[in-house]
């Protein structure tokens, strides 16, 4: 296996990730998943277990930005070895609600990737924001 090849793949991946997001498309997201995916995702619950939670997830997350989402990754690392790879990223997610309003911020994830049967999947995802400790809220208007 070549780790440079293998690390590229986890990189189309996170591509077709951020493309299946910002289409709404939540089969295709679904399908770059493991059916274990166990997810800290920013919006609650503590921790999100397996193939249908996370997809009632998703539609949870659709439905409250129905009129627009836009997400942006940068600062991409990967690395992969073997069967499994990491890939860590900042990530901008925006959205506009039926009001016209528009929400954005920043968040840093971290995804773990297994492969199986030749395909790269997410098995993990973490996308989490800073918090001021003192005023116990997220911190999503900090720039990279």
């Amino acid at each position: 296996m070549n780790t440079k090849t293998e690390e590229a793949r986890i990189r189309a991946l996170i591509d077709d990730w951020v493309d299946a997001i910002v289409r709404r498309d939540v089969p295709r997201i679904l399908a770059l998943y493991t059916a274990d995916v166990e997810s800290f995702d920013a919006i609650g619950p503590l921790r999100i277990r397996g193939s249908e939670a996370w997809a009632a997830h998703w539609r949870m997350c659709m439905e409250q930005c129905p009129a627009s989402l836009q997400f942006r990754v940068q600062d991409v690392h990967v690395e992969a070895d073997g069967n499994v790879g990491f890939a860590r990223f900042l990530m901008q997610c925006s959205g506009t609600m039926p009001d016209g309003t528009t929400h954005s911020g920043w968040m840093r994830c971290t995804a773990g990737y297994r492969c199986e049967d030749g395909q790269w999947r997410i098995a993990h995802d973490h996308c989490s924001a800073p918090f001021d400790p003192e005023t116990n809220k997220a911190l999503v208007d900090l720039q990279p």
